[in-house]
């Protein structure tokens, strides 16, 4: 994944860390679809969510 484009959703959640994340929101700020930023997410920093 692009670092411009995991830069763009660190961003929003430092904004906004007081709301509730809607699971979808970081794939679609990052122009991803849900499934495309999962896998890319996981394969970068070896992370599994539920």
């Amino acid at each position: 994944m692009e670092q411009t484009h995991i830069q763009r959703v660190i961003d929003y959640i430092e904004a906004h860390l007081k709301n509730e994340l809607d699971n979808k929101l970081p794939a679609k700020i990052a122009g991803y679809s849900e499934f495309h930023f999962l896998r890319l997410f996981r394969m970068d920093y070896c992370y599994y969510t539920k």
